[in-house]
């Protein structure tokens, strides 16, 4: 079982995790591929399913990068990293490819090989669609860098190998006011993020990160109320 960090250390994470090994492990599983391939209707389920996960993450990600520390070392890795961050390029990029890129996973690591330089360069920084979103895919990509480096150099077992990691607004403000974790995690930091979403959209200041930050804050709190329900369900 992975136990997570918090007031709930006790009961186990249901939300798939995603690093290195475990993302090697799903693609390198030949007994699974060939029932793929042979049109087994579960196993294409179980691929459809996987994949949509894998975008949830893709998305949720990056806000657990900004609001929360203290990650374990199956909540991060180079691939997760990786393929979040070339999506968010995917994403702010005024291309049409950039779309397509956005919401089927896998598909932003490769569209740079059918690219010059010169067009992947004008798509990251010249035609994009959002300033603010440019910026952030920065901060992102140098905080989960850190969040890894901190994860493979800490010592002991301190932080559980799941933990999806502490909250920096529980840690800073909310336990003062005697508000639980869980709550700032499933319902806090996803409304909060939404709000600032919503404002960024719909006062026309920034539409694109408004619309990330929007659809972010959704699978954050999809992934953070389906813990909760499964956990519910095991008591």
């Amino acid at each position: 079982m992975i136990y997570r960090l918090n007031e709930n250390a006790s009961k186990p994470s249901f939300i798939p995790k995603f690093s290195d090994p475990d993302l090697i492990k799903a693609v390198i599983n030949p007994a699974f591929w060939s029932q793929v391939f042979l049109g087994n209707q579960k196993a294409i389920w179980d691929l459809f399913k996987g994949l949509l996960l894998l975008k949830i993450e893709m998305f949720a990600s990056p806000l657990r990068a900004c609001l929360r520390y203290g990650h374990g070392r199956r909540t991060v890795g180079i691939g997760i990293t990786f393929l979040t961050v070339t999506m968010l390029m995917a994403f702010n990029t005024e291309h049409l490819v950039g779309a397509l890129a956005t919401f089927f996973p896998l598909v932003a690591p490769i569209a740079p090989f059918f690219m010059s330089e010169s067009e992947i360069s004008d798509a990251l920084f010249v035609d994009t669609r959002s300033e603010g979103l440019m910026y952030f895919w920065m901060a992102y990509l140098s905080l989960a860098t850190a969040h890894l480096i901190g994860v493979y150099r800490r010592k002991g077992g301190a932080v559980p190998t799941g933990g999806r990691g502490t909250s920096i607004l529980h840690t800073l403000v909310f336990r003062h006011i005697k508000v639980s974790e869980a709550v700032v995690q499933r319902l806090v930091e996803p409304i909060l993020v939404g709000l600032t979403g919503h404002t960024l959209m719909h006062s026309g200041m920034d539409e694109t990160f408004g619309l990330f930050l929007m659809i972010a804050a959704a699978c954050l709190f999809a992934q953070e109320g389906y813990d909760a329900v499964m956990k519910f369900r095991l008591t």
